[in-house]
């Protein structure tokens, strides 16, 4: 466009000119781009202009809040606030609230706090919030308080926990738990836990254990357990746990499972076990596992066991493989053996591949070999590869071609099994007829050959 070359060799009023013939018809997208070309060349007074002019052209809410974010953005508050006005004339319910906001971000909060007053009186109680988180960043949390209240006496249910937050920031506790029991009278299920959470924070534990009872009642125990946490790190023992045992009689059973957790962190495993067993005969199995870790953690592998062996009988898939691996590590191979065999016949098969490894691991090759062998007739068809590695690696040779052959023949890709172990040279000159001649329809190895030069022409 004319107009828009002419600003970029920076002739302003022969550009103007140019859009205001562009103008002249009254449709307002000419403005627009005059006042968008005008501040993005710099001449953001003289956009603001076209930026009234859009509005007033087009007269919807949109227009006039398209004009004033514009003339925020070019320092021109003032002019902004009319078309905010015009724009919740109109119909744009938000424009107030954005204006109060723009006056809050130009540091002018008592003209904003006019702006949310004028957005209260209109009836929307979003502003008395607004105000009032305006005012607690602006340092003035007693004026807050009075725009909070204001909104609970026009039964804004939300603004009655807002009040306690604000009196409990401001220190004073007792005031806030009155307003907490008022939004909680009024169905706020969540005044009540934030209640306990700052008695809990100020040190009244007790006081709070009463507020998280309330809520147990009407919303679950899952706070009675986070009091327990509170007072566990308080070194409060007794209460601690009798809070755990309280969420437990409400239904939580997981806080029998979070008390022995916290027993075992203090050291007191002994009463710990106590707690995981509550919480397996209420149905929650997964402290068993767990509680044999601890116990093998300590060197007490055989009192371990028997956990491991309730977890397995509650259906953990995992226990059987857990007291496998702790028995493996204290030598104990046989038994090992005999729990991989039981995970294995409760269709847990990886653990053939891992029995068979640990077994390798231990200089003990002719007996993996069957565990490789039960791996891949379960479908893990890369145990015979693996197999044939560790054969080859031993300088088994011709065992090691005869696993590697099952392994091509169930499929195993040559570059991810054996290759690798054809290309170390583990197998000798066998392999490499293997790995670049094949083998022939009858399965053999093939024969060397070579293409015959004349045969190309």
């Amino acid at each position: 466009m004319a107009a828009g070359h002419l600003l970029a060799a920076g002739r302003p009023e022969e550009a103007l000119t140019w859009y205001e013939r562009a103008a002249a018809d009254g449709r307002p997208k000419p403005l627009r781009w005059a006042a968008t070309d005008l501040t993005r060349a710099g001449y953001r007074d003289e956009a603001v202009v076209w930026y009234a002019r859009t509005a007033a052209a087009q007269r919807t809410p949109s227009a006039y809040r398209w004009a004033a974010d514009r003339m925020v953005q070019a320092d021109h508050l003032d002019q902004a606030l009319v078309r905010y006005q015009h724009a919740a004339d109109a119909g744009d319910s938000d424009a107030l609230l954005v204006a109060g906001d723009r006056l809050v971000d130009a540091d002018r909060l008592d003209e904003a706090l006019q702006w949310y007053e004028r957005t209260a009186q209109a009836g929307d109680l979003r502003a008395l919030h607004w105000a009032a988180r305006r005012l607690v960043t602006a340092g003035r949390a007693d004026e807050a308080l009075a725009w909070l209240e204001r909104a609970a006496g026009l039964g804004d249910e939300e603004a009655l926990s807002l009040v306690g937050d604000q009196l409990a920031e401001a220190g004073r506790l007792d005031e806030a738990l009155a307003w907490y029991g008022r939004a909680a009278d009024a169905g706020d299920v969540a005044a009540l836990h934030a209640a306990g959470d700052r008695l809990a924070d100020a040190g009244r534990l007790s006081d709070a254990l009463s507020w998280y009872e309330r809520a147990a009642t009407r919303s679950g125990p899952r706070h009675l357990r986070r009091a327990g946490d509170r007072l566990a790190e308080s070194a409060r023992w007794d209460e601690a746990l009798l809070c755990f045992e309280r969420a437990a009689e409400y239904g939580d059973t997981e806080a029998l499972r979070w008390a022995g957790n916290r027993l075992v962190a203090e050291g007191r495993l002994e009463e710990a076990l106590v707690w995981f067993e509550r919480a397996a005969d209420h149905g929650d199995a997964r402290a068993l596992v767990p509680a044999g870790d601890r116990l093998a953690e300590e060197g007490r592998l055989d009192d371990a066991l028997p956990w491991y062996e309730h977890a397995a009988a509650h259906g953990d898939a995992n226990a059987m493989r857990k007291a496998a691996h702790e028995l493996w590590r204290a030598a104990r191979f046989l038994e090992a053996q005999l729990w991989f065999e039981r995970a294995a016949a409760d269709g847990s098969y990886e653990v053939l591949r891992w029995a068979a490894d640990r077994l390798v691991m231990a200089d003990r090759l002719d007996d993996a070999l069957p565990w490789y062998e039960r791996a891949a007739v379960k479908g893990d068809t890369n145990a015979l590869q693996v197999a044939a590695s560790q054969l080859a690696i031993a300088g088994r040779q011709e065992d090691a071609l005869a696993w590697f052959w099952r392994a091509a023949d169930a499929g195993v890709s040559l570059g991810s099994g054996w290759f690798p172990a054809l290309r170390l040279g583990l197998l000798g000159d066998e392999a490499d007829v293997l790995l670049r001649y094949g083998r022939d329809p009858a399965g053999r190895l093939a024969h060397k050959w070579q293409m015959d030069p004349e045969s190309e022409e």
